[in-house]
């Protein structure tokens, strides 16, 4: 098709006019500057929100001397984006009234050429530093396949402790701490305050210790297992206990491991 650009959104194929692309890609290379010099008495140019005369008012006005970036001009109509100075970032102003010009050219081009640095100053920025976590509660749990996601084992900060998500343990040892902290962290909280912070959903951190005693009483041997999407029960993905087989044979109808 002439004069237009195809492209794909979600697998289906559509198409766009290339002049509405031209237009926009060309523009940083014709851009005209204007500056306000007429409004001074009157604390600036009055700005509409549309081309028409009748569009509604801005509250704010376009202030003298402040520099603009013409987007559309059509009948002594200019729609600007606002460079430098103050008022409305963008919007429809009169170039001139009753042969009073109100808005003249500009040669001052440095202003466009601040805007596309500002543009582009992103590229060019360094790029930031990552730095290894340094203790364990910096530390996060690699996510796997988002389909396969354990309960989320969050604390309302109404017990002081942050809320989370814990992903299915792909690396068993950062699960084990991860949930350590988060139980460690609802036993002080319960201590400071004389009961159990609420979760979300009105969940209660005692849902987390539904199993038998034992299982939190010793959590160095906690085998990781599987949570689902919805599994949203009083049973947590964490048990004395492997049940991935278990788990696998009830959803997939093989085992753990089965190919």
């Amino acid at each position: 098709r002439p004069q237009q650009l195809q492209y794909a959104l979600a697998g289906r194929p559509l198409w766009v006019s290339t002049p509405v692309l031209t237009g926009a890609m060309v523009m940083s290379e014709h851009v005209r500057i204007w500056e306000v010099v007429g409004g001074a008495d009157k604390g600036g140019v009055l700005v509409r929100r549309g081309k028409d005369m009748t569009a509604p008012r801005e509250e704010a006005r376009l202030c003298t001397g402040a520099l603009v970036r013409e987007i559309e001009l059509e009948d002594k109509r200019l729609h600007y984006a606002l460079l430098e100075g103050s008022g409305p970032e963008c919007g429809w102003v009169s170039v001139e009234i009753s042969s009073k010009a109100l808005l003249v050219e500009s040669s001052k081009q440095a202003a466009s050429g601040r805007e596309e640095d500002r543009r582009e100053g992103a590229d060019d920025s360094p790029a930031p530093q990552v730095r290894e976590p340094s203790t364990k509660q910096e530390r996060t749990v690699a996510a796997p396949d988002p389909s396969l996601r354990c309960a989320p084992c969050g604390l309302a900060e109404e017990g002081g402790v942050s809320v989370r998500v814990l992903p299915v343990a792909v690396e068993p040892d950062k699960a084990r701490w991860t949930l350590e902290e988060v139980l460690n962290a609802a036993d002080e909280a319960e201590a400071a305050s004389g009961r159990r912070p609420k979760g979300p959903a009105g969940w209660q951190a005692a849902s987390w210790r539904a199993g038998p005693d034992a299982l939190f009483r010793s959590r160095r041997d906690l085998i990781p297992t599987f949570g689902y999407p919805g599994s949203f029960d009083e049973r947590p993905p964490y048990s004395r206990f492997d049940i991935r087989d278990q788990a696998c044979l009830r959803v997939g109808g093989f085992k753990h491991g089965q190919v």
